[in-house]
Order: structure tokens, then sequence, then C-alpha cells
């Protein structure tokens, strides 16, 4: 999985500075200031210079440049910013969520911290294989999504396509000329959901986006097993990827299994799209296409 830095829109401001990314504890090679020091920068992730100027400000999506003149907006001094969920103010006036509390919003111009990727507006761990993604679900562009056949349809605002659930833009489940039913409930981009500014304020399943304040369905994968969590497949053993395999040492061996098995890849059975998957989140199909279970739809 590819992760472009996030330090080279300001790399001639960092040259003064050593930091560590995640950490509320941020280490300068010059000089680390408080709230005095830097002349209204009063994070404790915020640094400037000796002379308490070329403040930065330093979270999980890098460092960004803060004036340690400005008032912060709505956010103040390191607060909530007002209708932003998750989020804080650099001083700026510029709202920097906060990954502990919220899943942020990105584009093609933002950098999601280590370990996540920009999928479907959101900074998320992506899939690259249903097999990650447990029971009833399917990989879509790098996202966990309910699968769906004849006698599991979709819900409403989807379309099954290609055995998944897919947004479906012309039939949406709600509109400013239909409104939501259910209490407590808004329309964002065509569906009914919960209005939130924290991963806490979703039900289990779901996640917050603080782009648009909504609850989602949580798009990422889970492992399946682990040291404590055995496999319940029969014969399955749980891989150093966290998710339960068919061992092998034949093509045959796996047939037994699944005849949708092909090969014996590095002691584990595997289907054709694992072997020569069409697409992958670092391989997307062309514009106009989705990749369904690693098939370009």
């Amino acid at each position: 999985m590819s992760f472009r830095s996030p330090f080279a829109a300001v790399s001639g401001l960092l040259a003064p500075f050593s930091f560590r990314l995640g950490s509320a504890a941020v280490a300068f090679g010059i000089f680390a200031v408080s709230a005095a020091g830097c002349g209204g920068c009063d994070d404790a992730s915020v640094a400037c210079d000796a002379q308490g100027r070329n403040c930065v400000i330093c979270d999980g999506y890098g460092c960004h440049p803060a004036d340690p003149t400005a008032t912060g907006g709505t956010g103040g001094n390191g607060g909530e910013s007002a209708g932003t969920a998750g989020t804080a103010s650099t001083g700026t006036g510029t709202p920097v969520c906060d990954p502990a509390k919220t899943t942020c919003a990105c584009d093609a111009t933002t950098a999601c911290r280590m370990g996540t990727q920009c999928l479907g507006g959101i900074c998320v761990t992506g899939c690259d294989f249903t097999y990650e993604c447990g029971a009833a679900k399917v990989c879509v562009d790098g996202q966990c999504t309910p699968g769906c056949d004849a006698t599991n349809p979709c819900n409403a605002g989807f379309t099954c396509t290609a055995g998944a659930c897919v947004l479906d833009p012309n039939n949406p489940e709600c509109s400013t000329t239909v409104p939501c039913t259910v209490a407590g409930e808004s329309c964002v981009g065509g569906l009914c959901t919960k209005t939130c500014t924290a991963n806490t304020d979703c039900a289990a399943g779901e996640i917050c986006n603080a782009g648009t304040g909504a609850c989602v369905n949580d798009p990422s994968p889970t492992a399946a097993c682990s040291d404590t969590v055995k496999c319940t497949g029969p014969g399955q053993e749980c891989a150093a990827d966290g998710y339960c395999h068919y061992p092998c040492t034949t093509v045959p061996e796996c047939k037994l299994h699944d005849s949708r098995f092909v090969a014996c890849d590095k002691g584990i059975c595997k289907t054709a799209e694992e072997v020569e998957p069409e697409c992958t989140i670092d391989n997307p199909c062309k514009a106009g296409k989705i990749c369904i279970s690693n098939k370009c739809q």
C-alpha cells in the first residue's frame, strides 16, 4: 500500500525541527516553546524557532504552518472547532482532524496517517481481497462493503452490482423532497444517517465521517484470527496476515476444500483473484469502473 509524504509542502519550514508523528510530545532540534514563548501557540504539539516565529503544528498527518498571531477562528487555542467533527484549530483557522476521536476526511491533496489510505473520502485501512472483510461482505475499491444476491437485497439507496451493494445515485434513500422519517436521522449523501462528532457517537460497526458529520459503515477489514482467536473452518489455520487460510502442498489438496482454488502459493490455497488480481488498492480500475473482488466492473 502506498503512502504519500505529508511533509513536502512545508519542507523548507521544517528544516530546523526534528519530530515524531502520532505523539503529543514532539522533540525539536532548536527550540520547543510554551504558550508565552510562542506568542499564542500554546498547543503542546506546536513549536516555533528561538525567536518565537515560524510556528508549526504537528499531528498524525504531518506538520503544518501555524500563525502565532492568529486567534484560531472558531476553535480557539486547540479547542473543538464549531461544526467540524473531531477537529481542532491550528491557530490559522484551518481545522485539524483528530484521528483518535473521529475518522478524518481526505482528498487528493490530503495525506492520511501511516497505515491508512484515502478511500471514499475518508482515511481508513483498506482491503485488497474479499476474504479480509469477513462474512457477507465484499472488497469494493479497497472498502469492505455488504454483499448481495437474489435472496439478500441491498438496503435503500444502494444497488446490487456484481455481488456488492454500491450507492445508487438514481434512487437515493432520501433527498430534499424525501426527508428521513426516523427521529434523529438526517439525509447525508442520499442516505438517512445519524449525525456525529466522534466515532463513539455511532453504532457498533459504524464510524463518524468527519467530513460530513455523519455515521457510516466501517469499511476497514478486521483480522479474523490470532494466537487466542482460532479459525473455525475445518482444516484452516491462522496465517501471519491475521486471516484463516487452508494450508497446502499441492493444488489438488486445495481443490478438495473449494473448487475455486487454483494455486498453492507459499503453502496457502489461493483463488485466481488472489493470484492474479485485475485490480487492487495500488492498481485501481480505469475511470468509470469499480474494483469488486479484484475484478473491474
